[in-house]
């Protein structure tokens, strides 16, 4: 029964989270999954009003602090690396890669670029909705985030959907019950 219940809030999670990118034009998407987030922190701390509002605003300010939009976008469809949140960028932009004796740099394999600085954004994002929890799960699932936005670039790679916003739709869908499935598996 629970692990039903488990399943049925990462759903909820990763709908919300896509709500929150776009899907229906809904009025005030961006509100949706924080309050969410909130009250599974209640439900995970026996309806503490403490961790609820700490979780929806942890989840509030991870989505609205930085963007990442151009990792995204590099990412997905290979384009060029552009500022997008310097905390991040002053990490990834110098960054070099040696292959076979060849030192590349990041920021001209914009795929790469995009996966690293979806990772770390997402790491941001994790460690605030982790905030109000000791799971050490929550605080750094967000490290995978690149893999939510690759995934879905890979699968669809060789079809007619490829370089499209169907990999980016996908992915956020990913990302959301990623954070979700990191709370009700790793702090209940």
């Amino acid at each position: 029964m629970i692990l039903a219940l488990q399943i049925f809030l990462v759903i909820i999670g990763a709908v919300l989270y896509r709500i929150r990118g776009g899907l229906g034009n809904i009025d005030n998407n961006k509100i949706y999954f924080p309050v969410f987030i909130g009250l599974v922190y209640g439900l995970i701390f026996d309806w503490n009003v403490e961790a609820i509002i700490n979780g929806a605003l942890g989840a509030y300010i991870a989505q609205q602090i930085a963007g990442w939009g151009a990792y995204r976008g590099s990412l997905i469809a290979g384009a060029q690396p552009a500022q997008e949140c310097p905390m991040i960028d002053d990490i990834i932009n110098p960054m070099r890669i040696t292959i076979d004796d060849r030192v590349y740099s990041v920021i001209n394999m914009p795929r790469f670029w995009g996966f690293l600085g979806c990772s770390l954004r997402g790491l941001i994002s994790s460690y605030l909705i982790g905030s109000n929890t000791y799971a050490y799960e929550i605080k750094y699932c967000g490290v995978l985030v690149g893999f939510c936005y690759l995934i879905p670039t890979l699968l669809l790679w060789k079809t007619k959907y490829h370089n499209t916003k169907t990999a980016w739709n996908i992915g956020e869908y990913l990302e959301g019950g990623l954070y979700v499935a990191a709370m009700v598996f790793y702090a209940w």
